[in-house]
């Protein structure tokens, strides 16, 4: 009797049904390895703070920040100083603009700022582009939607409507009135803050809501710039947690300030609008907590978003406001 002849395969012949799970894994890596690496080309390697917004710069410039009397706002109106521009700033209070000019003047001996008075909540549209009118004159190549306050643990028709104007109807609003300005510049920008509090921040619900139409406002004016062939650049910013005049509670280590995260931000812009992004995270520290906490399941992500929420809303002295 002679030994069997056995057939083997010229090449490993895998089933379907372990293919596919292989196949799989294999992507997953790879986008988990493109991830870092666009993670540390982002935040280490690809910014060069001193011509960072040059391509707006146009000779005689303007940017105009809303809620930019302090805060986010104010750090990003004194970086746009620092870079050249001239400044319109945003508030409803002359006495804050006041003092963010004398401020401002500081940073630099001969400003241009000129001042916009303006209720974010209690305004018509009509009433607001006639106030946006008196800047007509004015080569505006960048704005800065910025206006934004969190109610917490109130829900009152009054706070209900506040969170939305004011973080979502002013901006869409805003940006209305000075695209045509933006669009006659050679090259502008449109920068959008939204919120980390965009995916659903408990006792901040009004609030969350209106950052997620903030998302999708900037999504959509972008898509449609792009499509168009605009000369006007449309970006969303994503904050976490920022040290200002508004949350001065003691923050975790690496929370930044005010001024930095407006740096930061600027000295990112060039990067994410040339890689064609959509949105982007400034600051490392947002960046690495976000992408940890789109790891863990839902009822872990609550119960950090709950237990940090409880320890914002904690009154400082220990005793019920």
């Amino acid at each position: 009797m002679g030994i069997p002849h056995l057939h083997l395969p010229s090449k490993l012949e895998l089933p379907i049904y372990s293919t596919i799970p292989l196949a799989i894994g294999i992507v997953a890596l790879v986008r988990a390895a493109w991830g870092v690496l666009r993670f540390i080309r982002f935040h280490l390697l690809n910014f060069n703070s001193k011509h960072a917004l040059e391509k707006y710069h146009h000779g005689r410039s303007f940017a105009l920040v809303t809620g930019s009397a302090a805060g986010i706002g104010f750090g990003f109106a004194q970086e746009l100083v620092r870079r050249g521009y001239g400044v319109i700033i945003h508030s409803r209070s002359q006495h804050k603009l006041d003092e963010a000019t004398a401020r401002l003047k500081a940073i630099r001996p001969d400003p241009s700022v000129r001042h916009l008075v303006c209720d974010a909540f209690d305004f018509t549209p009509d009433a607001l582009h006639a106030a946006l009118n008196a800047f007509a004159d004015l080569p505006l190549s960048v704005l800065v939607n910025n206006r934004a306050r969190r109610r917490h643990d109130t829900y009152s028709a009054r706070d209900v409507d506040m969170s939305v104007a004011l973080n979502a109807r002013f901006m869409a609003h805003v940006t209305r009135a000075m695209l045509p300005a933006l669009r006659r510049a050679p090259r502008s920008l449109i920068l959008n803050l939204t919120s980390a509090a965009r995916d659903g921040m408990p006792w901040s619900v009004a609030y969350s809501a209106a950052k997620g139409f903030a998302t999708s406002f900037s999504y959509a004016l972008t898509r449609e710039l792009r499509a168009v062939g605009a000369s006007v650049d449309c970006l969303l910013v994503v904050p976490g947690t920022v040290h200002s005049q508004y949350n001065n509670r003691k923050q975790p280590r690496g929370t930044p300030t005010a001024d930095a995260y407006a740096r930061m931000t600027l000295e990112r812009v060039d990067a994410a609008v040339g890689w064609g992004w959509l949105e982007m995270v400034p600051s490392m520290h947002h960046d690495l907590l976000l992408g940890v906490g789109a790891l863990l399941p839902e009822m872990v992500y609550q119960r950090a978003l709950v237990g940090q929420m409880q320890r914002y809303l904690k009154p400082k002295d220990g005793k019920k406001d």
